[in-house]
């Protein structure tokens, strides 16, 4: 537990500290001997839990072998914080709207506050009596923990022959000119995952020793943190030139080197010069690739560098100048079973081998340094398949409690990728994140919006996104699939290690299961696919406390007490329902419209109707009706909830009165149906924080509704905006009733940044010929004409352009238009393509989807790939046949970029007048 107490507090301490601050300046200014009282309480949880977060934060750097006392004592603070918290956002009213009341009995108030402040002086006392901290310091063992990078590797080398013969390919490899070229080859993968045993057997294979005379492997210093920057520079310089010394030694098989660090580093670029060199460079650490730059030759030659890390920004800046990166994927079922029917499973248990070996291919999801672990704790046992299947469930035990010794390796690189993280707001997205089962991806604004509003960031999303960026840098959280302008839309945790984050998650409280005895003390409920047993209360523990959870999700089936107890939680936060399969009704909503202290809800496709009620929800932030049934929208979703920003769904407005327009706060709607009785073209005009908007227009040219519309739309482009609140993004689906609707000129600049245009418009309109300040640009079934694009005018900040049409061979694309054009998706039913006419210099693209199933050629003319000279993908359908894929990869192969050959399945709307929509398909080339 101690592992994630400091990460689970953080959050708290800022929210909570905040919270106090304002209860003791606004709320206790009376001069009565009771306001005084509460104040000088107030003040002094203000000042403690502070200074507590520092000192648990010293606490957990040693996260391995603390004594029980240390575990006790984290945790006795971490209740704590918990119930101040709960007992602020019982008493206090709605902070969003800068009201500073209690909220019922300022006595009762007085009273916790008193009892938290005695609790409190407890803990610490006990703290202090128990000599916390030089227990902790006597017994901890540090969080320096590293990947055993020894020359054989952190783990054996399983199933890696494909991955050697790609990589072996890009040592030698490459486009015209290319191979005389020095190349830095990046290999990068999450930690355990056999990066250094893939570039060991590379290194000591026979083909590389034949073709590299001199070759010399080096592994990365460790770094520890120092207290000034000359420090750590002085540091870093000294780690380089030991491991400069290293390389010259492995090239020059001599005790004989160069002192100074400059000397060194000409001896070894000499030798790059005039030999043919590999040199592999173990875990490279972003501080020394400065110092090591400066070895790379002038000229021309034909040495490789060849680099290991865990770090997809280190990769891509190793292998920046004439390199490639090569991402390690997980082992395969097929590998996985090879590999445990060769260590485990000989003749004598051939019995057990089919469903033990499944259990454990599933638990370990490809991970080799697990897959090891196991086999090492099965052999010399009498292997059933009982005993697979138990070994696979405790795997994560196993690693906590090292049995057999078989786990430690694998639990050390765990807990190191989860402890050398830069602080505990990253941990605890981290933590948040495992709440989501690895077989369900989830979106990256979803798990954005519910850390905001539980408030763990603060509301700062911007420092979110940056947070859930550097996991995904660190290979921990993998993207799934990439929206428009590059940036991940969907993801999930590494398998095994969102395995091993639930645990720890589980065991500090952090998170429950609803069959957890100890849900009672959980700050974030899972259900999955919940039965009830017989000793099961939906609403109490065992203890008889209630339960205090901030946020409820439900994946699949949910037994009805559980529904229907959902008052119960009285001061939640976050209620997903989205993937909750049954039992929920209409009937079930009047519980949810009690959840005052709301501020996400999604609700799943039981439900189809919501009522005025939800005006109850104050401080409703998010509401998302994607996955429901719901049609009509009642007008107080709108009107009467104050703090509502984001609205998903596909939903009808009635019209409302005038007088209920003062609170409109939406920053996303997306979407809304509008017809001849829809009340949201008049809503729109006063929405002056909107920033996303969807429509589907279905309103003809007679209806007032229409020019309410078209001039609504015409404002919301042409409003200047912020530019730290980002760019105002428009999808607007037009039918042949509303397709003049963009017809309107106007001279105006737009400020839109993205536009997704769905429908033939009777022209192709001036709305969009004009939109200088466009980044994405998406047209689907506009029957684009021959000359249409021609007519756009220079588009310089456009990065994405997506054309979707049954057939394209009738247009031009001019990169003129697009002189910074990154991504370019086209989207046919055919394989006619259009011409792309390259600009004066040569272009910035990095990604070509070519997304056609039919496609069954290579198409040279009129698309010329290997002009691309930047290109790092290109995605087909993945209904396309092998031979066409073969075909692909081997012309990227030839290409000086290698770009990789990624397989996109397309996902075909159940509203015809919708988009159609690519998701990665499983099966993705290297």
């Amino acid at each position: 537990m101690e592992l994630v107490g400091a990460a689970v507090l953080t959050g708290l301490t800022s929210s909570v500290v905040s919270k106090l601050f304002t209860a003791g300046e606004k709320m206790c200014q009376g001069k009565d001997k009771e306001s005084k009282e509460l104040k000088l309480g107030i003040d002094y949880l203000r000042r403690e839990l502070p200074m507590i977060h520092a000192d648990l934060t010293k606490l957990s750097l040693t996260v391995t072998g603390q004594p029980k006392p240390v575990a006790i004592s984290m945790g006795e603070f971490r209740d704590v914080a918990l119930d101040i918290e709960d007992c602020l956002d019982e008493f206090l009213s709605c902070a969003a709207c800068g009201k500073d009341e209690i909220q019922g009995s300022k006595k009762e108030f007085r009273g916790k506050i008193a009892e938290l402040r005695t609790r409190l002086e407890g803990a610490l006392g006990r703290k202090k009596s128990y000599n916390v901290n030089n227990q902790a310091s006597c017994n901890g063992n540090g969080t320096n923990h590293h990947e055993d990078t020894g020359p054989y590797g952190a783990c054996p080398a399983v199933g890696i022959d494909k991955p050697k013969q790609e990589l072996w390919e890009l040592l030698v490899g490459g486009g015209a000119g290319e191979g005389s070229k020095l190349k830095v080859i990046s290999i990068v993968a999450f930690g355990g995952s056999g990066k250094t045993a893939l570039a060991w057997a590379m290194y000591d294979c026979d083909q590389v020793k034949e073709r590299f005379p001199l070759r010399a492997w080096a592994m990365a210093s460790e770094h520890k943190h120092h207290a000034s920057q000359a420090q750590a520079q002085a540091q870093h310089a000294h780690d380089a030139q030991i491991l400069l010394t290293s390389i010259f030694k492995g090239l020059q098989k001599t005790e004989s080197v160069p002192q100074q660090l400059s000397e060194l580093q000409q001896c070894i670029k000499g030798l790059l010069e005039s030999k043919r060199c590999l040199i592999v460079i173990d875990d490279v650490k972003m501080e020394l690739w400065d110092k090591i730059t400066p070895i790379f030759p002038e000229k021309k030659k034909e040495s490789r560098i060849l680099v290991t890390t865990a770090l997809t920004s280190v990769a891509t800046a190793c292998s920046f100048h004439g390199g490639y990166i090569y991402r390690m994927r997980p082992l395969s079922a097929e590998h996985s079973k090879e590999y445990l029917e060769k260590k485990v499973f000989d003749s004598g248990y051939a019995h057990a081998f089919e469903r033990g070996s499944r259990a454990i291919v599933d638990k370990c999801a490809g991970h080799p340094l697990a897959l090891v672990s196991v086999a090492k704790a099965l052999q010399g046992c009498e292997v059933t398949s009982k005993i697979c299947e138990d070994i696979s469930k405790d795997l994560c035990s196993h690693m906590e409690e090292n049995k057999n010794g078989n786990f430690s390796k694998l639990g050390q690189v765990f807990t190191n990728n989860y402890s050398s993280l830069p602080d505990d707001y990253h941990k605890s997205c981290l933590l948040y994140a495992s709440i989501f089962p690895n077989d369900r991806p989830f979106s990256t604004n979803t798990l954005i919006r519910r850390l905001s509003a539980e408030g763990y960031i603060n509301g700062d999303q911007q420092l979110a996104y940056g947070h859930l960026n550097e996991l995904i840098d660190r290979n921990i959280v993998q993207p799934v699939d990439a929206s428009n302008n590059s940036k991940v839309k969907t993801c999930k945790t590494h398998g095994i290690m969102n395995q091993f984050m639930l645990h720890k998650s589980r065991s500090s409280n952090f998170i429950a299961n609803f069959s957890d005895k100890n849900r009672s003390n959980c700050r974030h409920l899972v259900i999955q696919n919940y039965r009830k047993h017989a000793s099961t209360s939906a609403a109490t523990s065992g203890s008889g406390k209630q339960l205090r959870p901030r946020s409820l999700t439900i994946f699949g089936g949910a037994n009805d007490d559980i529904c229907s107890d959902l008052t119960n939680y009285k001061l939640l936060r976050v209620l997903d329902l989205k993937d909750c399969s049954d039992n929920l009704t209409e009937d079930h909503l009047k519980y949810i419209y009690k959840l005052s202290r709301l501020q996400y809800l999604t609700l799943g496709r039981s439900i189809n109707k919501l009522s005025s009620k939800m005006g109850k929800l104050h401080c409703l932030e998010t509401l998302d009706l994607r996955n429901a049934e719901i049609e009509t929208v009642p007008e107080e979703v709108i009107t009467l909830l104050p703090h509502l920003a984001h609205l998903f769904g596909k939903i009808k407005l009635n019209k409302v009165g005038s007088n209920n327009r003062k609170h409109l706060n939406l920053q996303t709607l997306s979407g809304v149906i509008v017809d001849n009785k829809s009340g949201f073209p008049e809503l729109m005009v006063h929405m002056k924080n909107l920033t996303k908007v969807k429509i589907w227009c279905e309103t003809t040219s007679t209806d007032s509704n229409y020019t309410i519309l078209s001039d609504a739309i015409h404002n919301f482009a042409q409003a200047e905006i912020d530019t730290s609140e980002g760019t105002r993004s428009l999808s607007l689906h037009v039918n042949d009733s509303s397709k003049g609707l963009l017809d309107a000129t106007s001279r105006k600049p737009s400020f839109l940044g993205s536009l997704k245009l769905h429908g033939r418009p009777s022209q192709f309109p001036q709305f969009v010929k004009s939109m200088c300040s466009l980044r994405e640009l998406c047209l689907s079934y506009t029957n684009l004409a021959a000359g249409d694009l021609s007519r756009i005018s220079v588009m310089p900040e456009l990065l994405y352009l997506k054309l979707v049409e049954v057939h394209l061979a009738r247009l031009e694309i001019n990169l003129k238009q697009f002189p910074i054009l990154e991504r370019l998706c086209l989207v046919v039913q055919n394989s006619s393509f259009p011409t792309i006419q390259q600009g004066p210099l040569p272009s910035p693209l990095v990604s070509l989807q070519l997304l056609c199933k039919d496609l069954t050629k290579l198409i040279s003319d009129p698309i010329q790939v290997d002009s691309f000279g930047r290109l790092r993908e290109i995605a087909l359908d993945s209904m396309v046949n092998k031979e066409t894929i073969e075909t692909w990869k081997k012309k990227a192969r030839t290409h000086p970029k290698r770009p990789r050959v990624l397989l996109l399945k397309r996902v075909d709307p159940v509203d015809r007048r919708s988009t159609v929509k690519h998701v990665a398909a499983e099966q993705t080339t290297p």
